[in-house]
């Protein structure tokens, strides 16, 4: 079968997720992802933070491709895009059945199976951390595969999960020796928030430099006032001090 070419980008991922504060549901693009780290870029008004807590995988029953993906240390959030490709590839793989409300899968068809990748479905404060994945005919037992995530805190802060790479029939799994650390860039100087911040504070010191002005020239004015009385005291025609 051949593998689709991912036409997504980093923007793309992060599109998917932060709306859940008026969240929208992302689109087929989310179904071939590239890989984490290249999933790393946020969007203009979003700020990524460091990647926190990791995915973990167990077998669910002997001989099948049936497996629990466990997000470990990650807190509540928002949004979510959790995903399996395969190992040398972006393009999805597999089932998440049985999602519980708040949750709702991408229909991958296009790729290797429906919902092969999970999105939230509504705005609501999530605290599940486990998720339940099989293999399709495309990713049977010997398999190898890659679990991903990107979660959302709020509108304003998403995160990377640290992924975890397994073969389709084992019972456990390893984060990728791909993986590197990634690099987490900052948009926030286009955040309408930081802006506003900004504003504020050269607002600030425009009126700072003002009240600055204003003793200064009061200070002048003083010291031409001891001037022109000092000049009076000793008679000092035709003296005269100008501003």
């Amino acid at each position: 079968m051949p593998l689709r070419k991912s036409h997504s980008t980093v923007a793309l991922l992060l599109l998917s997720l932060p709306a859940a504060l008026g969240y929208s549901y992302g689109s087929s693009s989310t179904c071939s992802m590239t890989p984490s780290r290249t999933m790393l870029t946020p969007d203009a008004h979003y700020s990524l933070l460091e990647p926190t807590g990791s995915l973990s995988v167990r077998l669910a029953s002997p001989s099948s491709t049936a497996h629990t993906i466990t997000l470990n240390d990650v807190g509540p959030y928002l949004g979510i895009v959790l995903y399996v490709r395969y190992a040398n590839s972006t393009q999805h793989t597999g089932l998440f059945p049985g999602l519980v409300s708040g949750f709702r899968g991408m229909d991958c068809g296009g790729t290797s199976g429906a919902a092969s990748s999970v999105q939230h479905g509504d705005a609501s404060r999530k605290t599940i951390s486990t998720f339940q994945w099989r293999g399709d005919g495309a990713s049977g037992v010997g398999t190898d595969v890659v679990a991903e995530a990107m979660l959302c805190r709020s509108q304003w802060q998403c995160f990377t999960v640290r992924p975890v790479q397994f073969t389709v029939g084992t019972d456990s799994g390893s984060v990728p020796s791909t993986f590197v650390r990634p690099i987490v860039y900052w948009d926030f100087l286009r955040s309408d928030y930081v802006l506003y911040v900004i504003w504020c504070m050269g607002t600030f010191m425009f009126l700072i430099g003002l009240i600055v002005s204003a003793i200064v020239r009061w200070q002048e004015k003083k010291f031409v006032k001891k001037l022109e009385s000092k000049r009076e005291t000793l008679g000092y025609p035709g003296y005269s001090v100008v501003m």
